[in-house]
């Protein structure tokens, strides 16, 4: 699925009715962005199967922090660490920047 697609769905079970997710003119001309903003709940979902597939199991405790901007088309990294206590997984853009982390129990 085209993710402009997925991120124009992920915004309506969701009810996020910001345009910055699903308007390009105004998120680019109004608001300044580069491209449409993605939903921080989108790549928590992605985060959560990364989760489940390296872990082998599903989640009991999760939180959320998110940290910074992802972009519609711009490339994105997912990692997981594992830990004693806690995973923590995160997604970062293409330059690095951590743009939403978790602790996962």
């Amino acid at each position: 699925m085209p993710i402009g697609t997925m991120l124009l769905r992920s915004c309506v079970v969701t009810f996020n009715t910001h345009r910055i997710h699903y308007d390009l003119p105004y998120a680019h001309d109004v608001e300044g962005y580069p491209a449409l903003v993605v939903n921080g709940g989108l790549p928590v979902l992605f985060l959560r199967q990364l989760f489940r597939e390296a872990a082998g199991r599903e989640p009991v405790h999760v939180a959320i922090r998110n940290a910074g901007l992802l972009f519609c088309g711009c490339p994105v990294r997912l990692w997981a660490q594992p830990g004693d206590a806690a995973w923590r997984p995160w997604a970062e853009d293409v330059d690095g920047r951590v743009a939403v982390e978790m602790t996962v129990a």
